[in-house]
């Protein structure tokens, strides 16, 4: 499972995605400061636009090109469900992550490992953007791959602030 908003209100615009670039259908999605077009949300991103509402493959007719898309344009208000995953290490997500700040790790998931208490840091360029506000179900495979945790978080940066430097 991807990102699934399941409180606030929907805010869907049509942006252009950067060409020749793969997107998950429901991931998140950042601006690229270097071309002005969305592109998939990576771990050292500072901020989050939002969540796609297509996938988007090289199969693709449209793939090469800057076409329109369609985001779930991020917002406070919004709470979001999103698989959480241990990143290979042993320390697992839990209820004691709320109010913890995270990242988006290798996956379109959180990783437990990069959480923050410092609310700060979760304003940087660390990526550490996303807030837990919620706990669902914790981690319990060691692994890089599989998500088995998952919590409610808010998106606490936006792109329109603060566009991605990559």
């Amino acid at each position: 499972m991807a990102a699934k908003r399941i409180s606030g209100v929907s805010n869907l615009i049509q942006v252009p995605k950067k060409a020749s670039t793969a997107f998950s259908v429901n991931s998140f999605v950042t601006f690229d400061a270097a071309t002005g077009f969305i592109k998939p949300l990576v771990a050292t991103d500072p901020s989050v636009f939002g969540v796609i509402q297509q996938p988007i493959a090289s199969t693709d007719a449209d793939y090469a090109s800057n076409t329109p898309v369609l985001v779930d344009q991020g917002a406070l208000d919004q709470v979001w469900e999103i698989d959480v995953y241990n990143s290979g290490a042993a320390t697992p997500f839990a209820a004691t992550d709320v109010g913890q700040f995270f990242k988006m790790g290798a996956t379109t998931n959180i990783d437990c490992n990069t959480r923050s208490s410092t609310a700060g840091q979760g304003f940087t360029a660390q990526g550490l953007v996303f807030l837990c506000v919620g706990f669902k179900k914790a981690t319990t495979v060691v692994s890089g791959t599989t998500a088995d945790g998952q919590g409610l978080f808010k998106i606490m940066s936006m792109s329109q602030a603060r566009p991605s430097s990559t």
